[in-house]
């Protein structure tokens, strides 16, 4: 139980801190939406 509560509350700090702190996977997925708009 500790380990899911560990995992939500890292999961919705993540999202707090998208913008400032970026993982490889957004940064992975933005340039895929800029592939997507250039074509």
């Amino acid at each position: 139980m500790k380990l899911l509560i560990t995992l939500l509350l890292s999961s919705h700090i993540d999202k707090e801190n998208n913008v400032l702190f970026p993982t490889a996977e957004n940064l992975l997925s933005d340039d895929e939406d800029k592939i997507i708009h250039d074509k």
